[in-house]
């Protein structure tokens, strides 16, 4: 589940940068949804178990925010379907409110190849199972679909677009996201990333976002990354860390 750029960063297409160990040579590498806003168009391999996590602080309009653990956990029962579950994380929210946020539900399909492009589609939604103030008090639904490509040269390129229908709110919050990922080494790769949302009201954001990830194993990474608003309501900086595994059906 993705989260809105006014608040929140988190799951990078970089997994097609990734390269296998002779420790793990049999092992598919590991494409995760972390740290960036675009999701990968790839489910993990069927009957594999990923869990995704981090924690971040971002500094919103004068105040600090910081959650943690960023939980995603994916499971693939059938080739090219996932199930998504994303843990609340305790935030430290604007105003001094501190609590669990709401739990995530959501599927993940693969759409398959359209010229050099592979597709995929996201549906999720948020319940209001958080405490009361940071929860959205309510049911959101959301929907994304994003796409990638491998340009060569070690390159790739990944974009997105996704839409969320906000709690009490008539119109539907739209954001757009293009990131470009490189691998440095057979372990490191690195991304860069735009982000634009268009908010259910008057308000829009856009937000540049880079990162690094480093593959220990083809099945366990680690990431940092960082942010920088550029208009809007976008946060003013964000920094963040992340750990993700994988357990494959043996």
């Amino acid at each position: 589940m993705k989260r809105h750029i006014s608040l929140r960063c988190t799951v990078p297409f970089l997994g097609l940068l990734i390269y296998s160990s002779s420790a793990h040579a049999q092992d598919p590498a590991m494409i995760t949804d972390r740290p960036d806003f675009t999701e990968s168009p790839y489910t993990i391999p069927l009957g594999s178990v990923q869990i995704e996590t981090g924690l971040s602080w971002e500094r919103v309009s004068g105040a600090d925010v910081t959650r943690l653990p960023e939980g995603l956990v994916r499971w693939s029962p059938i080739l090219g379907l996932e199930l998504r579950l994303g843990v609340p994380d305790w935030l430290e929210a604007p105003g001094g409110g501190q609590g669990f946020g709401d739990l995530g539900l959501g599927a993940k399909f693969e759409l398959g190849r359209f010229g050099v492009w592979d597709a995929g589609v996201i549906a999720a939604a948020t319940l209001p199972t958080g405490t009361e103030v940071v929860s959205s008090g309510g049911f959101e639904p959301q929907v994304a679909v994003t796409a990638g490509r491998d340009l060569g040269l070690m390159s790739s390129l990944g974009v997105q677009l996704s839409a969320t229908a906000p709690v009490g709110e008539e119109a539907v919050g739209v954001m757009s996201t293009v990131v470009l990922g490189r691998a440095l080494t057979e372990s490191v790769s690195s991304f860069i990333e735009l982000a634009i949302e268009k908010g259910s009201g008057e308000t829009s954001a856009s937000l540049v976002h880079a990162g690094i990830t480093f593959a220990l194993t083809p099945i366990m990474q680690f990431d940092i990354h960082a942010a920088a608003g550029i208009s809007g309501s976008a946060p003013d900086a964000l920094i963040g860390f992340g750990f993700s595994t994988r357990r494959d059906q043996r």
